[in-house]
C-alpha cells in the first residue's frame, strides 16, 4: 500500500500566492455514487472478457455539486486489454471523494485520465485569480504500476476557447515520465489567457491499481 498522502497545496498560476484554503459550509449532499466501469475499446465486441463488468462509455461524467466526475478514457484503445471503474463516494460542501480501479495491460502510452474537474469559477482571465487553495487526501493500492497522480490545467486565448496551454502539477510519479519540457523555464504563459480546465486525476499507462481519494477540494477565488 502506498502510504496515505495528504496535500494541501496551492496551485500557483505564477505569480499568484494563497493566503489559505477556503473556508466553505459543510453539508453532505446526495450524488450518484454508482461505479461506472469501462472495457478496452477493442474488446467491446467480445462479451466472455470481463463480462460482469458493469457497462458505461468511455467518457461517462457523474455531476456533483461544483464538480463532474469523469471517465476519460481517451486512449483506451492502445491498450491490448483492461478494464476501468471509477464512482463517487461522498461529497460534502466543496469537499469529494472518489475510488477509481484500473487495469492496463499493453502499449506504451498514457490511456486515460479519470478526474475531478471543477466547474466553477473557470474562464476567468489568470489575471482576474488570486489564489487556488486545494486539499487531497489519497492513497493507491501499489507503486508496481506506470501512473501519476496529478493535476491538470488548460488555458485558453478566450473563455471556453480552444485550449493552448497545458500545465501539470504531479504529486506522486510511479515510474512514468512527462511528455513535454517545463513550461515557466522556457515559455513562460500570458496573465491574460483565461483558465479554462482545472483538474486532478491519475493518467493511466500500465499495470493495475486501485487510487483512493477520501479528501478532494478546490476552489478559484
Amino acid at each position: 500500500m502506498f502510504p496515505s498522502t495528504t496535500l494541501v497545496f496551492l496551485l500557483l498560476l505564477i505569480p499568484f500566492v494563497s493566503a489559505g484554503p477556503t473556508d466553505v459550509a459543510e453539508r453532505a449532499t446526495a450524488i450518484d455514487t454508482t461505479s461506472h466501469c469501462s472495457k478496452c475499446s477493442r474488446f467491446f465486441a467480445d462479451p466472455s472478457y470481463e463480462p460482469n463488468l458493469p457497462s458505461a462509455g468511455l467518457f461517462d461524467t457523474v455531476v456533483a455539486g461544483s464538480y463532474s466526475h469523469l471517465l476519460n478514457q481517451w486512449s483506451a484503445s492502445g491498450a491490448t486489454s483492461g478494464s476501468h471503474c471509477a464512482n463517487l463516494v461522498s461529497l460534502t460542501g466543496m469537499t469529494v471523494a472518489w475510488k477509481i480501479t484500473w487495469t492496463k495491460d499493453g502499449g506504451t502510452g498514457v490511456k486515460s485520465f479519470t478526474n475531478i474537474d471543477l466547474d466553477t469559477g473557470i474562464n476567468q482571465k489568470l489575471s482576474a485569480i488570486s489564489t487556488i487553495p486545494t486539499t487531497w487526501v489519497w492513497s493507491q493500492s501499489t507503486t508496481s504500476v506506470v501512473a501519476d497522480v496529478a493535476y491538470d490545467m488548460f488555458t485558453a486565448n478566450t473563455a471556453g476557447g480552444a485550449a493552448v496551454k497545458e500545465i501539470m502539477v504531479w504529486l506522486a510519479n510511479f515510474n512514468a515520465g512527462p511528455i513535454s519540457a517545463n513550461l515557466t523555464t522556457n515559455r513562460g504563459i500570458s496573465t491574460a489567457q483565461f483558465l479554462t480546465t482545472l483538474q486532478g486525476g491519475t493518467e493511466a499507462t500500465s499495470g493495475s491499481a486501485t487510487l483512493t481519494t477520501s479528501a478532494f477540494n478546490l476552489v478559484i477565488n
